[in-house]
Parts: C-alpha cells; structure tokens; sequence
C-alpha cells in the first residue's frame, strides 16, 4: 500500500468517527529515522528482537549481536511518535519513539538500563521502565480477564480493575514528575494509561460508560468518545480508535 493510500485510509477512518484530522494525521507517511543500540549478555543469543508501531500495522526487527554483545541499528519511523516493544526477558518492555532519538540498551546479568541522547528523552525512558515494572502484570491480567465471557460479577470486577489501573498508573506519573520532572512525552503516557487497557473492552459498550478513571487527566467524562485528530499521534489511542 503506498502512502496516498495509507493517508486516504486513515483520513476516512477519521471520518467515520467524527474525527478532526490535524497536524499529525497530515504528516502520515513521513518518514523519520531512529537508532537504537546497546549490549547485552549471551542469553539474547546473536539477535536482538523489537517490533515497532506504525500508523495501520506493527512490523519486527531483528538485529544482529556480535561476539561482545554490541548491537546497533538504524530504523524507519512513521509520523512524529510511535512505540517500540523490546523482547527482553520474555516480555515486551514498551517506550515511546521519536525521529532522531537515539535509544542505548543495556541488559546484563538480568538487569536492564535504557538511555537516550537526549536527557529529557532519558526521563521518559526511565519512567518507562517503572511502569513496566509497575503496571505491567495488572496489564496482562486485564487482557487475560477481558477475553472471556463474563458474568455480571465477573463485568464488575473488570470494571473495578480497569478504573484501578487507570488510577494508579495516573498516580505514577504524578509522582515521577513531582520528583523527577516533566516527561517529555506526558501525553503519551496519559493516553497509554487509559487507551492501552480500555481498549481491550472496545467491542464491550455496555462497558466502557462503566471507566470513569481517567477523566481529570484526559479533560473529557468520556475519553473514549471524544477523540481528536491530534489524538491519534498516540499509539494505543490510535488502535482503539480503528
């Protein structure tokens, strides 16, 4: 699909929902460029593995490890934000990207570091890294919970976890930027902290009225029907809304 087609689709998706297209929905199909970097311990193997977001679809990279462990690679970006999944440690640990960041990766010995070439970058990296650490399982068990078929009082305690989660997760930025300062990519964290569990109950409308955590933050009673065009530079929301 070429990028008129990419930029056509996407504007009609805004279009079905009521959506406003603004700066980022025009600048879809711009191309940035990343690096990211790092060493890591022989447990990773000679590969490195990481998936990244894009405006209709994910794609994987692999890329490869010397014999000291060193790795590095420069890759294609979409639009001004996306977000990357590094497999480490059998799990995905979850950052936000942007054209001309560089990200360094440190992971030995089971301990993983994540900086940048930018130190207010590097804030967002490490509170990335307190979120996965955080929020991460609660994540999962929602995802887990929200795929069977549930009894009211089942509905209920999704709903419970949901609004928690959302909560907390709101908490920890506070928190951090009370000790550490603005996170460059505020937003992308608020929207991560609601869209990214909301929208495992999107095809669930009896439900969604029930998530009133979030809204002080989002500035809206019902996020989940107010987004904008400028919203959907953010991955999760973005997803949901599709």
């Amino acid at each position: 699909m070429n990028t008129n087609h990419i930029i056509a689709s996407l504007l009609m998706l805004t279009a079905a929902l009521g959506l406003h297209a603004g700066d980022n929905i025009s600048s879809l199909g711009e191309k940035g460029r990343f690096v990211i970097n790092g060493n890591v311990d022989p447990s990773f193997g000679n590969l490195f593995e990481m998936a990244v977001t894009g405006y209709l679809d994910n794609y994987s990279k692999e890329i490869a490890i010397d014999n000291d462990g060193n790795f590095q690679s420069t890759i294609d970006i979409e639009g001004p934000l996306q977000e990357a999944y590094l497999y480490i440690n059998n799990d995905a640990v979850s950052i936000p990207l942007m054209p001309d960041k560089t990200v360094t990766v440190n992971c030995n010995n089971g301990k993983l570091t994540l900086s940048s070439n930018d130190k207010d970058f590097d804030r967002d990296l490490e509170f990335a890294l307190l979120c996965h650490k955080n929020m991460r399982k609660r994540f999962l068990d929602i995802n887990v919970a929200s795929y069977y078929a549930l009894t009211d009082s089942a509905k209920s305690a999704l709903v419970d976890s949901i609004n928690d989660y959302i909560n907390d997760y709101n908490k920890l930025i506070d928190d951090f930027e009370a000790s550490s300062g603005t996170l460059a990519n505020h937003n992308y964290f608020v929207h991560d902290a609601y869209f990214g569990v909301v929208g495992f109950i999107a095809g669930r409308p009896d439900l969604l009225p029930r998530i009133t955590a979030g809204q002080a933050a989002l500035k809206s009673s019902e996020p989940y029907k107010c987004i904008t065009g400028d919203d959907m530079k953010y991955p999760n929301t973005r997803s949901f809304a599709s």
